[in-house]
């Protein structure tokens, strides 16, 4: 079980990668030797970034493939900017430089005269140093050519020396010192034009802005395959303008060329080798700067060795616990993400049986091979690396022995001895109760071939909402879950515990995702109301189009205070959730089933007695001393026709298991194929986390209840496994023969 320690499982890493080629050590000091020396001062008051100069988030975008123009190669024509101001009386929004702004305080009128906030005028737009003396009670505007002095106790200008008396004097409002915009900006050699028509105002500037490109400058940091290439960016803009864009090009060396605003994604798991980066930026008027060429070189990443796979001891006795340990080399920086055990041996029959995940001990005498291979984050495996056991005949524990003492939750039990779980007799039941809660199950047509209606019908308390639906067809299509509101009042509902699953091409691993994520969830707890005819998504999460193949799964619980309905609708990639009535209704397809069930909810009872037991779970016969029918029995409202829940899909099932002496529990599908979870008092087990279960014969350990103690089961049939299944009870009594 994830993050439960394994005492037979070790991994060390070797802290020198030996196999790096020289050159490409030479090559790495000689480009920061060479860095170095260049850059010494810049290099301490820059901090190396990536591309955007903020935390790169971890979200692949789709790179456009189109080289560079010609024209693009070359910078920007330098842009003239329109150098007027216009205003509207009363109004707060200005065009300045042709781009739309706001003031603080809208120009007004009084006795004709046309008031502004100075420093709107003077500072922001006429680019001069304002300067307040709160003590004289004087303002100072200063541009290089002249003064103006603005005496705001006596209401006179000063321009360079030379007074002039306003109009209106100046006033205050909202905090803003407002003054006549007429004098102001005449004084500042500018033109200005009222328009009675409109109540516009152009104040046309003394300066024609002419905005230049600006310059890319940039340097790269050595760097390997798999390593993010860090990089100092030294571009700039003449005028200080934002540099509000930035663009590489990648050419490697085949000529193919990839296209974006992301560096880390260009060179998202390429090989190591030369490549031709180019780069160029953009500033905040849309003037690009010249493309800028560099040759890089990306070093090689190697795959990473196991250099030593060893156990204490490799002659063993049955039940001797193994402690395999390996050790291997790679880039230090690098993880290692995958770490594939496998074990294989010859069964009676002398079939080549191999098994997912490290032995911790084996059970029948024979000759074991352990394979051990490793993956790095750059997606290289090792090779192979073995170790081979000789097993003796001496038992120092059985199987049940071993695991139930050194229990871990979920790992796979071999049955080497091909103990026929069935067989044995059925626990005691001392409780059987059904909840209220009303099933919407929608798994059929499972494969979906088209846009249409899945399933659909309405129903008010607690409802669970399940899914589980494969796109059959040749475009990507959405499976959506909608709360619809068709009556005539509001209608608020809480959404419980949730679990989502896919898009995948695998149904097994759909159902495994969607067990966990369910049964680890909490209450989400959040009310939403909805007003007659609203429609809302309550799968947002996987509003996103699935591939041909690929499957998704969903189990929902909602609280409802009124008739809410609820529809499974498959539909078009872009198409609006909100239109979906208007899809047409795909019929049901054996041997899938789908309908909505009532009292879908058992609360299950039992007592584990003093020998190996067996607790139906799946079968039609399942309980039948406690109710009529195991398997849920409902209605397909679409069709008007009753449905059988084969399987109890969606259906969550708690067992409350109280054992006469201490007994372990394992869980046996009798099915072909199963992987699953499961709660065990609360915790979170994975069944055959390594693999699926493909036979009878073998099983999954849930854990060891002690004598008069409980231990409470929370089950959900997994889709894509095959239903049913078998808890079974042996007491520590019977696990020598075991």
């Amino acid at each position: 079980m994830p993050g439960q320690t394994k005492p037979w499982l070790t991994g060390k890493r070797k802290d020198i990668r030996e196999m790096k080629k020289l050159a490409v050590k030479n090559l790495v000091v000689c480009l920061l030797a060479l860095l170095l020396c260049l850059l010494p001062a810049y290099a301490q008051a820059t901090d190396v970034t990536d591309e955007t100069g903020t935390e790169l988030t971890e979200e692949l975008t789709e790179e456009s493939t189109e080289e560079f123009t010609e024209e693009e190669k070359y910078p920007s024509e330098p842009l003239i900017i329109d150098n007027t101001v216009k205003l509207t009386l009363d109004s707060h929004s200005a065009i300045f430089h042709g781009t739309e702004i706001t003031t603080d305080v809208a120009p007004f009128a009084v006795n004709g005269t046309t008031m502004l906030p100075l420093r709107f005028i003077a500072q922001d737009i006429l680019d001069a140093e304002v300067a307040w003396d709160n003590e004289t009670n004087l303002v100072r505007v200063k541009k290089p050519n002249y003064t103006i002095t603005v005496d705001l106790t006596n209401g006179k200008f000063y321009a360079d020396g030379q007074p002039y008396k306003m109009s209106v004097k100046p006033m205050v409002v909202d905090n803003r010192t407002l003054v006549p915009l007429r004098l102001l900006t005449e004084l500042m050699n500018c033109e200005v034009q009222y328009f009675a028509a409109d109540k516009s105002i152009t104040i046309t500037l003394p300066e024609i802005l002419t905005v230049e490109p600006p310059v890319a400058q940039i340097t790269y940091l050595p760097a390997t395959a798999g390593q993010k290439i860090e990089f100092i960016d030294q571009s700039f803009d003449p005028a200080g303008y934002e540099l509000t864009e930035r663009e590489w090009q990648v050419i490697d060396a085949e000529g193919v060329s990839k296209t974006g605003p992301s560096l880390y994604w260009l060179f998202y798991q390429r090989q190591g080798g030369d490549y031709t980066v180019n780069y160029r930026v953009k500033n905040a008027y849309g003037l690009w700067s010249e493309q800028i060429t560099t040759e890089y070189y990306l070093a090689e990443n190697l795959p990473p060795q196991i250099t030593e796979l060893d156990a204490p001891e490799t002659r063993v006795d049955i039940g001797q616990t193994l402690n395999i340990s390996h050790e291997f080399a790679n880039e230090d920086w690098e993880e290692i993400t995958t770490t594939a055990y496998t074990y294989s041996w010859e069964d009676e029959k002398g079939n080549l049986q191999t098994k997912t995940g490290c032995p911790a001990a084996f059970f029948a005498p024979g000759e074991y091979t352990v394979s051990l291979r490793l993956q790095d984050a750059f997606g290289q495996w090792s090779e192979t690396t073995e170790l081979v056991f000789e097993v003796s005949d001496k038992v120092l524990a059985t199987e049940a022995e071993y695991r139930f003492n050194h229990l871990n939750r979920g790992e796979l039990y071999l049955n080497m001895a091909n103990e026929n779980f069935s067989q044995l007799a059925e626990a005691q039941t001392d409780q059987f109760t059904l909840g209220s809660v009303t099933l919407i199950d929608s798994n059929s047509p499972e494969k979906v071939n088209a846009p249409g209606l899945l399933y659909k019908d309405t129903a008010n308390g607690q409802i669970s909402l399940h899914y589980h639906h494969l796109n059959n067809s040749a475009q990507p299509l959405k499976f959506l879950v909608i709360a619809h509101n068709e009556t005539g009042t509001p209608i608020s509902f809480t959404v419980g515990k949730q679990g989502f699953a896919g898009p995948s091409g695998d149904p097994m691993q759909v159902g495994y995702i969607e067990n966990q994520s369910y049964l680890s969830s909490t209450a989400a707890g959040t009310v939403y109301t909805l007003q007659p005819g609203e429609k809302m998504l309550l799968n947002p999460s996987q509003n996103l189009a699935v591939k041909p193949g690929a499957l998704q799964s969903a189990l929902i619980d909602l609280q409802t205070d009124g008739n809410l309905t609820l529809a499974v609708a498959a539909m078009s990639d872009g198409a609006d959730f909100n239109t979906y009535t208007a899809l047409p209704t795909h019929a049901a397809v054996e041997p899938q089933t789908r309908g909505t069930y009532r009292q879908a909810a058992y609360n299950i009872g039992l007592t584990l007695g003093d020998k190996p037991q067996k607790v139906m779970i799946g079968y039609p016969d399942s309980f039948v001393d406690n109710i009529d029918n195991y398997l849920l029995t409902g209605r397909d409202v679409l069709s008007d026709t009753t449905t059988c829940n084969k399987g109890n899909y969606g259906l969550v099932q708690k067992f409350t298991l109280t054992a006469e002496t201490r007994t372990g529990v394992l869980l046996n599908p009798r099915g072909s194929i199963y992987r699953g979870a499961v709660l065990w008092n609360g915790e979170l087990c994975l069944v055959s986390a390594s693999g699926q279960i493909k036979t009878q014969r073998e099983s999954a350990v849930l854990g060891v209840i002690e004598a008069g103690e409980t231990a409470e089961i929370t089950y959900i049939t997994p889709d894509g496994s095959d239903s049913p299944i078998l808890l079974v009870s042996i007491p520590e009594e019977f696990w020598s023969e075991y």
